[in-house]
């Protein structure tokens, strides 16, 4: 059993007997009301698995180091962080190709703006090293779909 953190309210490699937090910023759609910022009701090296799928491009930029830092404080030594994110290239060449569907990946869906909006797109050369200055060993792993990029960080 491991007690697994998803941020955003979406756990994607969930075990029946698994303890899931389940934490968003909107009313009613976690478990916990809460913001990644500053995730002051969990202890430190509480959580075997943190899942951030389609979280960081919510965030404005000069606050991403911050809430990294912020995941890799609760998150347990050895404990695996999993994120996605769109990935804009694909995205591009998507859109490019006459997909206009795309541009909910690109721009997000604007249905509470404040929050499904996205503040910044990220490429494989933007998003690395970001991730790199938190989490030494973030090492990029297989996408779901053509247009995300994961990526598999442990403390």
């Amino acid at each position: 059993m491991a007690k697994i953190l998803a941020i955003g309210s979406r756990c994607e490699v969930c075990e029946k007997d698994d303890e899931i937090y389940l934490v968003d910023i909107r009313e009613g759609v976690g478990n916990i009301v809460g913001d990644v910022h500053n995730l002051y009701m969990f202890a430190d090296d509480e959580f075997d698995r943190i899942e951030f799928h389609h979280v960081l491009e919510h965030i404005w930029p000069d606050e991403v180091v911050d809430v990294l830092k912020e995941l890799k404080r609760v998150l347990k030594a050895g404990g695996v962080l999993e994120l996605s994110v769109p990935d804009m290239i694909a995205c591009a060449k998507t859109l490019l190709m006459g997909d206009r569907q795309i541009l909910n990946n690109i721009f997000g869906t604007f249905e509470e703006p404040e929050y499904t909006s996205h503040k910044f797109g990220y490429t494989a050369d933007t998003l690395e090293p970001i991730l790199k200055s938190v989490f030494s060993n973030a090492r990029n792993v297989p996408r779901k779909d053509v247009h995300e990029m994961r990526y598999e960080c442990i403390k």
